[in-house]
């Protein structure tokens, strides 16, 4: 009975250490299974601070289970070659331009809302309310979604287009814009907060003379900002990613004037005499920051917008997060 109760503890322990080496191991492979993602903003855009904020955030990262490679572009145009090439997984920016990319077989869907923002053109001239405001004038652009999405409301409200009542000039962000309006070259800059707020307070002279508020339907919020990310990435990744990034915007809202100085210590960038722009924008409210999944009205408003610009028969439901 000894020898059989010394072998049943023998193979109790061997038990408890295979038990033990087991979870040890699961352990390990869980620490390990982070899912890698990446995403890019641009050195110029401000707009870019909670994606910085976040990939500096390693504790944020490690408790929603992601890893975030944060890329900087110095331009719209380079950063959108470099998506649409595949070369990171994830980038913000107007639902429209990426809508036109899936309808063209860009495996490509919405991860989450970004943020709320108006399109901003910036002039010396008084306000535009007709068509006669924007005949004949020269507008310099960044070329992307949020241009081709009011390039079409301008088009709907006041019956003028590029190439057709006014001249667009490609331009990479809105500070190139701003250069030409002021020496000439140009009528309007096209940009968005917040660096509408930095060019303001840095050219007294300059004005917003439309925003894309006032060429949209009465009553609908201002343009909604997406993530949008390849379909290459698993569900359980993105929707990680959206709910790290969810925390990393309220961490960016409850102490802006940090995140900001956080931004300009990793893109390397210099604020110049108009530092905490970013900040007074996002306390003020003017750049309304706000990461989530798509509800049932986010999606009826980016189809609505997305209609506009691109047939919707032509992109996959799919690019609109179903």
């Amino acid at each position: 009975m000894g020898t059989l109760n010394s072998a049943c503890r023998a193979m109790l322990r061997s038990a408890v250490v295979c038990a033990g080496l087991v979870a040890a191991s699961l352990a390990a492979t869980s620490a390990q299974a982070a899912d890698k993602v990446s995403i890019a903003g641009l050195t110029t855009d401000l707009g870019g601070v909670p994606l910085v904020v976040l990939g500096q955030d390693k504790e944020l990262q490690a408790k929603h289970n992601i890893e975030v490679d944060v890329k900087l572009y110095p331009t719209v145009p380079t950063v959108w070659t470099a998506f649409t090439a595949g070369e990171f997984d994830m980038l913000p920016g107007g639902a429209a331009g990426f809508a036109a990319f899936a309808a063209k077989g860009g495996p490509v869907r919405i991860i989450s809302t970004y943020a709320t923002a108006n399109a901003d053109l910036i002039g010396k001239t008084d306000k535009i309310t007709s068509a006669d405001g924007l005949k004949g004038k020269k507008v310099a652009v960044p070329m992307g979604g949020l241009w081709k999405l009011t390039a079409a409301q301008i088009k709907a409200k006041y019956g003028l287009e590029p190439g057709n009542g006014y001249e667009v000039v490609p331009v990479p962000n809105l500070l190139a814009g701003v250069t030409q309006v002021l020496a000439g070259t140009a009528d309007f800059a096209m940009g968005w907060e917040p660096d509408t707020t930095r060019v303001l307070l840095t050219y007294p002279e300059l004005k917003i003379v439309l925003q894309s508020a006032d060429v949209r339907p009465a009553g609908e919020p201002t343009h909604i900002q997406v993530v949008v990310g390849y379909n290459r990435m698993s569900d359980e990744a993105a929707k990680n990613f959206a709910a790290a990034l969810g925390e990393a915007v309220k961490k960016v809202r409850a102490d802006p004037k940090a995140a900001e100085d956080t931004f300009w210590k990793v893109s390397g960038g210099d604020a110049g005499t108009q530092k905490y722009v970013f900040a007074n924008a996002v306390s003020a409210g003017r750049y309304n920051l706000d990461v989530h999944e798509l509800t049932p009205e986010d999606r009826a408003l980016i189809k609505a917008d997305t209609s506009i610009v691109v047939p919707l028969d032509t992109v996959p439901d799919t690019f609109f997060g179903k």
